[in-house]
């Protein structure tokens, strides 16, 4: 997890460093600007604003030590222009700290888990839907379906996302 912290610290400076040039408020060398844009992947200065996605797989894990240092990187991800991406294999109460829970804007719930994995989740869904209709449409869900929860608005909503 260090190694983690160390590149998504190193993506974000270097984010700062592009903007800087960017806005002509710093200097560099035409050898020191061709390795940032080759270490952050972009062509050239062009781009108004950088944004980074992070995957993070089994990343409960991730939250297992409550002392991790990404996890304070992970809540300042609107300031840094990075959206994290948290597969979690078991959704249940102690899987993701609630204050993560709180930042989510979405969550995508794939098919496959049996009624008793189900059941178990539900609670850290935040539903607009019972668990008895919720679990209705989840069964029929195959196997390159989602349930797409979205928390961004007002009330949250769930929808089911056919993925080809």
């Amino acid at each position: 997890m260090r190694n983690s912290y160390i590149s998504i610290t190193n993506i974000i400076n270097c984010k700062n460093i592009y903007e800087e040039i960017r806005n002509k408020k710093q200097t560099a060398s035409t050898e020191e600007k061709t390795e940032l844009l080759e270490y952050l992947n972009v062509k050239n200065f062009k781009n108004p604003c950088l944004h980074t996605l992070v995957l993070f797989d089994d990343a409960t894990s991730l939250f297992s030590n409550k002392k991790n240092p990404l996890n304070t990187l992970i809540l300042r991800n609107r300031h840094t222009k990075i959206t994290y991406f948290l597969n979690v294999h078991s959704f249940t109460r102690n899987s993701v700290p609630m204050i993560m829970k709180k930042n989510m804007t979405s969550l995508c719930y794939f098919g496959g888990f049996n009624s008793q994995d189900f059941v178990a989740s539900y609670p850290q869904f935040n539903s607009p839907v019972s668990r008895e209709e919720l679990y209705n449409v989840y069964k029929r869900l195959t196997g390159r379906d989602i349930l797409y929860f979205n928390y961004s608005q007002d009330r949250p909503t769930v929808e089911v996302v056919k993925l080809s």
